[in-house]
């Protein structure tokens, strides 16, 4: 099912929680609204470590789950269908490719690119094989420089 106003879409990025009931989860639930559960998410998270440079646990704790966060949404979006997830992923692997990405990467050893699925049936062949390969060989390459 597409993505749009009007639609609620359930991620559960978690099974269990130790010391809570299943009613206790669901009392403590937060709900977020669909526009921040995005990449802008993740580049928020992103200019607080790089531009900023906070780097305190609280932030890479952030940082951590806002790209876990992202695979999730990423996942269920390709669940309807790759085009309801191109745009995100696409944007993701401009983000890698950038200079905050290369530094988060160098610095701090985060990798965004965990935020995209590697393998998910909706997938176009010519996607995997051509666009994300070429995108994943160049930001490697990058990664890889000492400049």
């Amino acid at each position: 099912m597409p993505i749009s106003n009007g639609h609620k879409l359930t991620i559960d990025i978690l099974g269990a929680i130790a010391g809570l009931s299943k009613a206790e989860i669901e009392k403590y639930a937060v709900t977020l609204d669909i526009m921040e559960v995005s990449v802008g998410m993740l580049k928020s998270r992103i200019a607080n470590v790089i531009s900023l440079s906070r780097t305190d646990t609280y932030s890479m704790k952030q940082l951590d789950a806002s790209i876990k966060i992202l695979y999730h949404f990423i996942n269920t979006l390709l669940d309807s269908g790759y085009h309801f997830a191109r745009k995100e992923v696409s944007d993701i692997l401009h983000i890698a490719e950038r200079r905050d990405g290369i530094a988060l990467y160098k610095r701090l050893d985060v990798d965004i690119l965990e935020s995209i699925p590697k393998r998910h049936k909706s997938y176009p062949n010519e996607f995997v094989n051509r666009r994300l390969a070429a995108c994943v060989a160049r930001i490697e390459k990058k990664r890889a420089s000492k400049i």
